[in-house]
């Protein structure tokens, strides 16, 4: 997992999460947290936004976000 600091983030979000390595991102305060594929894809992250990604450990709010996701998607049936 990554953490992006990058003007306007909110304006940015879709266009990120819509990459094919990324797996998730969402915001977090005035950041992006991302979460890849894989640690190799942090180099195709930055070229994409410009910006280097700054590795972090995933937090409990980061945790939540994945699974509340997971469970709109089952619940939406997507």
């Amino acid at each position: 997992m990554v953490e992006l600091e990058l003007p306007h983030p909110m304006d940015q979000l879709e266009n990120i999460e819509a990459q094919p390595f990324v797996r998730e991102c969402s915001m977090h305060g005035a950041f992006i947290h991302v979460l890849l594929n894989g640690q190799s894809d942090i180099p195709t992250l930055q070229d994409f936004i410009g910006v280097r990604p700054r590795p972090i450990m995933p937090t409990l709010e980061d945790v939540f976000v994945t699974l509340a996701k997971k469970k709109e998607k089952v619940v939406l049936g997507a």
